[in-house]
């Protein structure tokens, strides 16, 4: 019994290997599982991040959304860490190839609010679309009421354009038959700060329809000058080219410019204080432009709001003549329509012993055709015989048919508040 005694006591004295055994199979158990739970979420991170599924799926549902068009994205890849691009688009009205956009990545943006774009690039693109005017607003309808344009509304940090090069764009209209062919644009080394620093970089783009072209400032306060030529060729009814030059900079954290149009005699200045001074000096509109134009045109106004809220447009004087009568530009100030239903942003009259004519050109929320001129007259005439009055002082009845087909083909350019 001596010899058995420390066998039996060496047998039961030591139960504890077992629960080490036990608590090590859970602790491995839970390792494991901790291993496996990071492993998916790393895989759903690079899965999300660093894969071509989420555009994918992205592209599925913007199919799904355009069906009736017959939208269809092709040859998808990228991720949305570094970019994306695709081959083909192509819906019922246009087709847009060779896509690709690079840039700082998703992380970029949330971390340093920052969006950096190292390349946009886009092959070719044909666009067919039918310009319309958008339908009037339903008063009961809500209204965003909210200032636009506040630096603190900014959500980014710094946007920054690399560079971006659009290829071969051909964009037609429907309605009016006009073509716009642009064979290359490219814009390099645009830069906006929240602080308000900006750099407008580059933009360049050539052909037979539209010159674009950055050069430097002839003033010192401004950053860069754009030279701008509309060809003959962008619409028949353009005689000769149309060139517009400005020069761009920014102060106290506000844009600056000076324009000049139309063989520089249309200038508008807009000065650190937001507000811009329109002038306009003997222009002719209807020698750059086939139709029933303002000629020998004066202009003197203001644009912009130093509160910058809303436009304002304050017209001082200005005359031009029209047809065979002469136009003295009333004394207006409009504010964008948030407040009025119809603001003028030109108003002039003419007076020829009993007959008087208004011509009016304004803002609305109700009307569809709210930039057209509507000419009132007094005592009230058909259109017919306003337009007589206006380029032939006569009345229509009296005119040879030659005239009658001319004032006929005039009077879509403008609305009439007398009666047909």
């Amino acid at each position: 019994m001596n010899e058995t005694l420390p066998r039996y006591q060496e047998s039961t004295e030591h139960p504890a290997p077992t629960q080490k055994k036990g608590f090590g199979c859970l602790l491995n158990a839970l390792i494991g599982l901790f291993v496996f739970v990071v492993a998916i979420v790393i895989a759903a991170w690079l899965l999300l991040l660093h894969s071509s599924l989420p555009l994918r799926g992205v592209a599925a549902m913007i199919e799904g959304l355009g069906s009736q068009s017959h939208l269809k994205v092709t040859g998808i890849s990228g991720s949305l860490s570094s970019g994306l691009q695709f081959k083909t688009m192509n819906w019922d009205n246009g087709e847009i190839t060779d896509v690709r956009v690079r840039y700082s990545g998703i992380m970029d943006i949330i971390r340093r609010k920052q969006l950096i774009l190292r390349e946009v690039h886009v092959g070719s693109a044909l666009i067919e679309t039918t310009f319309k005017n958008e339908k009037p607003q339903d008063a009961n309808s809500p209204k965003n009421s909210r200032p636009a344009g506040k630096p603190a509304d900014w959500p980014l940090r710094l946007l920054q354009i690399d560079r971006v090069s659009l290829n071969n764009i051909v964009i037609k209209d429907r309605t009016s038959g006009v073509t716009l062919n642009i064979p290359k644009i490219e814009w390099t080394g645009f830069k906006a700060e929240k602080d308000g620093k900006i750099e407008f970089g580059t933009l360049d783009a050539e052909s037979n329809y539209l010159t674009l072209k950055t050069i430097e400032p002839t003033a010192s306060i401004y950053q860069k000058r754009l030279e701008i030529e509309i060809m003959p060729k962008m619409h028949p009814s353009i005689l000769k080219p149309i060139r517009m030059a400005g020069e761009f900079g920014v102060t106290n954290e506000k844009l600056i410019c000076d324009i000049q149009a139309f063989d520089d005699k249309v200038r508008l200045n807009v000065g650190a204080d937001g507000i811009g001074h329109l002038r306009a000096e003997g222009v002719n509109l209807a020698d750059f432009i086939d139709g029933p134009l303002p000629q020998n045109l004066k202009v003197d106004a203001e644009v912009g709001n130093p509160d910058a809220t809303e436009q304002k447009i304050k017209v001082h004087s200005g005359s031009f003549q029209l047809g065979m009568r002469f136009f003295e530009i009333q004394p207006t100030s409009a504010i964008g329509p948030k407040d009025h239903t119809k603001a003028s942003l030109l108003l002039a009259e003419s007076r020829d012993g009993q007959k008087q004519l208004r011509y009016e050109i304004a803002v609305t929320e109700t009307e569809s055709e709210s930039l057209k001129p509507v000419i009132t007259s007094m005592p009230p005439m058909s259109p017919e015989d306003i337009l007589a009055t206006l380029f032939h002082q006569s009345e229509f009845s009296s005119l040879s048919p030659a005239d009658q087909d001319g004032v006929k083909r005039r009077v879509p350019w403008f609305s009439f508040s007398a009666p047909r």
